[in-house]
């Protein structure tokens, strides 16, 4: 079998395409059950569970495109299509373990900061209305909140919370 010069350029061109698109669509996932107050184990295994699917499915019917060129019955297009098929699967499986795993990793930080302020600020409001609850006091009630490894910063009742 000839295989064309262009034929690892334009399968190089269709990896990076649909490893782009799969990884875009396991990461919006993940993101989405980030903000529905999964942890970020929890929020990598359901993007995989779900858009894991999308992806297999979607890969699924490139390979069959790919490899339905062996039907044009040219030698040069068994080429492109079986150089593609080759790059189509190695991008699906890396989108379906290595995605997941870096996301697992970055955790929150691949969230939006103004989302991170808001759960942050709706925790220290969360504990502060919980501690009301529990000891009775109307004022003065202290929460605190780590902000970095060590250091802690209290928030009176009466205050608003601090911007950041």
């Amino acid at each position: 079998m000839d295989v064309s010069t262009a034929a690892p350029m334009v399968a190089t061109m269709v990896g990076l395409g649909v490893g782009i698109d799969y990884a875009l669509l396991l990461v919006t996932r993940f993101a989405e059950y980030l903000k529905g107050g999964h942890d970020k184990h929890e929020a990598a295994g359901r993007a995989v569970a779900t858009a894991g699917r999308s992806v297999v499915f979607a890969s699924a019917t490139v390979l069959v495109s790919l490899l339905g060129l062996k039907l044009a019955g040219l030698p040069t297009y068994d080429a492109f299509g079986y150089a593609t098929a080759i790059a189509v699967v190695c991008v699906a499986s890396a989108a379906l373990t290595l995605v997941p795993a870096l996301c697992g990793l970055a955790g929150r930080r691949l969230l939006p900061r103004k989302v991170v302020e808001q759960s942050v600020l709706a925790e220290a409001a969360h504990d502060i209305e919980e501690a009301h609850q529990h000891t009775g006091l109307t004022s003065a009630v202290s929460v605190e909140r780590h902000v970095g490894h060590d250091t802690t910063r209290t928030l009176d009742a009466d205050e608003p919370p601090p911007r950041t």
